[in-house]
């Protein structure tokens, strides 16, 4: 999920749109395919910890893109498109090995935490890892409230009339959405309480943290305001860090 920046849509007052069939069938086969290789790894369905993680997904795999919509609903047209032409070539490298690692995840998990026991974290850390994931799908809706340019690969949409924005998490940090998914892919493993899970995760942060990297780069060299923009919001990911 880039966090290409852009300027806010206003939506009409009192606007509402209907999610499309597509983003519906994708916010059930989603869910139930992770559920299908988590259990699958467990080798057993009677894990309450696993459940509770499908059961957060599920309910955030409809209210992100429903609120979201509301607020852009051209956004959940443009994210239907996973490559286009025009998107960086670096960052379609990145995305295609970033998916792997996501559906790794919770097989890992599985045969980790419960077929074969090789870590175990403490059921305290459910509670704490569904703290975060929720205060990460928050960050994740915010943004994509704020961004109806927040297509799935970075490009300079010009024919969009692409432009920078500063309102919202922006005022905050540069990319958030890349903040948000390290943050919601940590708590997944603390939820689901395999140390194994968390390396994976690790993985997933390398590769999220060099892709904003190259997408500040690009963003800086082609999208203009953005270096204006840049020298006010200082930090890419984590404030007072980068």
């Amino acid at each position: 999920m880039p966090g290409t920046n852009s300027i806010q849509a206003q939506p009409a007052a009192g606007h509402s749109a209907g999610l499309p069939a597509h983003m519906l069938i994708r916010m059930i086969l989603v869910p139930a395919v992770w559920a299908g290789l988590l259990f699958a790894g467990a080798g057993r369905l009677d894990w309450v910890r696993g459940w509770i993680c499908i059961g957060l997904f599920a309910i955030t795999a409809f209210a992100c893109p429903a609120i979201a919509g509301h607020y852009n609903p051209s956004l959940l047209e443009a994210r239907r498109t996973f490559l286009r032409k025009d998107s960086k070539r670096g960052d379609r490298i990145l995305v295609m090995s970033l998916i792997p690692l996501m559906f790794m995840l919770p097989v890992i998990a599985g045969l980790d935490a419960v077929r074969f026991r090789w870590s175990s974290l403490r059921f305290v850390f459910v509670y704490v890892g569904s703290v975060l994931f929720v205060l990460a799908i928050i960050v994740v809706t915010w943004t994509m409230s704020n961004n109806p340019f927040a297509e799935r690969t970075v490009r300079i949409q010009t024919e969009r009339g692409h432009r920078v924005i500063t309102t919202g998490p922006y005022r905050v940090v540069r990319h958030p959405l890349y903040a948000a998914s390290i943050v919601m892919w940590a708590a997944v493993s603390l939820i689901l309480g395999s140390l194994w899970a968390l390396a994976v995760t690790g993985l997933v942060a390398i590769l999220l943290i060099v892709r904003t990297a190259t997408e500040d780069r690009t963003l800086r060299l082609e999208l203009h305001g953005y270096e204006q923009y840049a020298m006010r919001t200082r930090y890419r990911l984590l404030p007072g860090i980068w």
